[in-house]
């Protein structure tokens, strides 16, 4: 059975007992900015589009795989500029309400924990795409956003023919010299 792909909201509840049960096949695009978790840390731009595939694991446990795309703007935590980047996510989880066995099964599969027998669209998607948002959003090398990361040298008032500070300077800065007790010590 396969849904016809139609736009929706990300709050769409899906009964996944029955649609795993059925072994059917959900397409939908869903409006981005629904999805609040993820716009707090990169709004999304238009439309997500979503194709989930729901199953019966060998242990008769529902399960949802499938895809979801979507470009959300982003902040390098390089340069911190706001770039548009394209995501695009595969998923493969299977669906539990009791959290104890969530426990059990996260070691060998990823879980999504339910409430009840329904699941919305944000809820099986959501983290999947948080997780995929990368840290470093500049494909270029180097980045031509990228604060610079070398400062000028300190300019004293060294004499420009023979190298030598002003009289006193050099004693002042010694004094307040953090490493001046190694220098002792070094003596």
């Amino acid at each position: 059975m396969i849904a016809p792909a139609m736009n929706t909201r990300p709050d769409e509840q899906l009964p996944y007992q029955d649609l795993a049960g059925q072994g059917a096949r959900v397409v939908r695009s869903v409006q981005a900015d629904g999805l609040v978790r993820l716009a707090e840390l990169a709004p999304g731009r238009g439309t997500m589009h979503v194709d989930m595939a729901f199953s019966r694991g060998s242990d008769g446990r529902p399960r949802v795989s499938g895809t979801a795309e979507l470009a959300v703007d982003a902040t390098c935590q390089r340069c911190l500029e706001v770039l548009e980047r394209p995501l695009r996510v595969s998923f493969d989880l299977c669906i539990v309400q009791d959290p104890m066995i969530a426990s059990e099964l996260a070691h060998e599969l990823d879980v999504l924990v339910a409430d009840s027998d329904m699941v919305t669209i944000a809820e099986v998607i959501e983290d999947e795409l948080i997780l995929e948002l990368p840290e470093r959003l500049c494909i270029e090398e180097p980045c031509p956003y990228e604060p610079a990361s070398q400062f000028p040298a300190r300019t004293g008032n060294a004499d420009s023919e023979t190298g030598a500070s002003e009289p006193g300077e050099g004693e002042a800065e010694r004094e307040d010299n953090p490493f001046r007790v190694l220098m002792k010590l070094k003596e």
